[in-house]
């Protein structure tokens, strides 16, 4: 004779995911799905010209201890060239 049973779970992911400076600890710095760190007090980045790769990391809900590692990678901003053309006379 076979039993089965059937377990159904009713989850609900959180959709706000909180953001942190590092990998574990600290208090997050945004609770905002659309994080801006240009926008963000105390992010580590003030503009789009401070070259470097930085490292945020986003925790679902209240579950502030399983974080996942997201980098943003500025690089140099590339300087526009012109050419000239100069016509002889």
């Amino acid at each position: 004779m076979t039993t089965t049973a059937k377990i159904f779970i009713d989850y609900e992911i959180q959709s706000c995911p909180k953001w942190f400076l590092t990998a574990a600890g600290g208090s997050s710095v945004s609770n905002n799905s659309n994080f801006n760190p240009f926008l963000v007090p105390g992010s580590g980045i003030s503009n789009t010209n401070t070259v470097g790769t930085y490292t945020f990391y986003a925790a679902c809900g209240s579950d502030t201890v399983c974080r996942v590692p997201v980098t943003l990678k500025l690089n140099p901003h590339q300087l526009p060239f012109r050419i000239a053309l100069k016509c002889a006379n």
